[in-house]
């Protein structure tokens, strides 16, 4: 039994053999052009099964990389959230104590960009709501980044035209996050400078810039109606320079949009401003968060390795 399967796998070792003789002895009978197609092919037919096991296991682990760091960012987003709740009970508690009314959730509703207003700097954009809205003046729009304007003029209980924060005629109320220092921001010709800020103010680049809820103060003459401000907490830009003139009273302060104004497909409108308009948490509440998910992981790897 074992004399014929030693004499099998000879007679296939030499009819391998054979046939890569034959092989390039007909590879050698061809023309040049010939024997580089023909070696190309058979190359790809030989290597391609490897080639493509090798990508699929690559791809595998990569996959399984990315749904390990999702799932930690899963938990370290759960336990802010919890963190987020915390602070906004505490602030309720507060809120009642001193005779206010408690701050209730906000309220978004996506619509679609359908329309951009012509010109090298855009400033309205049309959007369209899938089902009717209630519009209100100066309601604030988002995209999923940052603001990026204002409800101007409603067209219908579906669509209406936004202001975008690039035009000259907005001014937004902003604080920087990490100090509360107040100013204006406008825009000029595409470029963000935050207003209105002392020359003494400690504010470096990277600072982050917030809706701050205080609108302009402007003359609206008798019987007008003076402009609403932005509700408070919204993200607006980042600081990226920051310079004192010696012949100017106000800091100079340059202000790069977190949102992009001119690639959006879909916007949110702020129906109801509400409590999710909370800063970022604070470093502190942050690093706590990061220890409880490190310690409930080694928690779980050691329970796992247990026998």
């Amino acid at each position: 039994m074992s004399k014929r399967g030693f004499i099998s796998s000879r007679q296939a070792e030499r009819t391998l053999l054979l046939v890569c003789i034959g092989v390039a002895v007909g590879l050698l009978s061809m023309p040049d052009a010939a024997q580089v197609r023909v070696a190309d092919a058979l190359g790809a037919f030989t290597t391609e099964p490897v080639m493509r096991l090798r990508a699929f296991i690559r791809e595998v682990g990569r996959v399984r990389r990315e749904n390990g760091e999702l799932r930690a960012r899963v938990a370290e987003l759960e336990l802010e959230r919890i963190g987020a709740a915390r602070l906004r009970r505490d602030a309720d508690r507060l809120r009642q104590a001193a005779g206010l009314a408690a701050a209730s959730l906000g309220a978004l509703q996506p619509c679609d960009v359908v329309a951009y207003r012509a010109g090298r700097l855009p400033s309205l954009i049309k959007i369209r709501s899938p089902r009717p809205l209630v519009w209100e003046p100066y309601q604030a729009v988002l995209a999923p980044t940052g603001l990026i304007g204002r409800v101007r003029q409603p067209v219908g209980s579906f669509e209406a035209w936004v202001e975008l924060i690039a035009s000259p005629d907005v001014a937004i109320g902003c604080e920087i996050e990490s100090s509360g220092i107040l100013g204006i921001l406008r825009a000029n010709d595409g470029e963000f400078r935050l207003e209105m800020v002392a020359r003494d103010a400690q504010i470096v680049v990277g600072d982050r810039v917030l809706t701050s809820g205080i609108a302009e103060v402007r003359d609206a003459g008798p019987g007008g109606r003076a402009e609403a401000g932005f509700p408070p907490g919204l993200p607006v830009g980042v600081v990226t320079e920051v310079a004192a003139p010696p012949d100017q009273i106000f800091k100079v302060i340059r202000v790069r949009p977190l949102a992009s104004l001119t690639q959006n497909e879909v916007v949110f409108v702020v129906t109801r401003p509400g409590a999710w308009y909370l800063p970022a948490l604070s470093p502190e509440v942050s690093d706590s968060a990061r220890a409880v998910a490190d310690t409930a992981g080694a928690v779980a790897g050691a329970e796992r390795g247990a026998p």
